[in-house]
């Protein structure tokens, strides 16, 4: 993604630079990236269970999203592991 003339290629580099934006500027950015792409929020809300709870929740407010499988919650490993089983018999 290009924004106002700074190349982000990654997930981490649009998390970083939008968490150190404030108030408007991090608004417009958000909205920016959030047309970027049909999965442009689902993707951050993915990346953000990457990251502590505190981050991610972090994350998941700024950008108004939430991981695809967990919602803004925090599983246990045990849920985690529950889940990709789950979605593996369904795949199958």
């Amino acid at each position: 993604m290009n924004y106002r003339g700074t190349e982000l290629k990654t997930y981490t580099e649009i998390i970083d630079f939008a968490l150190k934006l404030k108030g408007k500027a991090q608004t417009n950015f958000v909205k920016a990236y959030a047309v970027s792409g049909p999965y442009a929020l689902s993707n951050v809300g993915y990346i953000s269970g990457y990251y502590g709870p505190k981050k991610m929740a972090e994350i998941q407010r700024v950008f108004n999203a939430a991981h695809p499988i967990f919602g803004r919650s925090v599983p246990s490993v045990e849920e985690a592991i529950a889940a990709g089983k789950k979605l593996a018999r369904i795949r199958t």
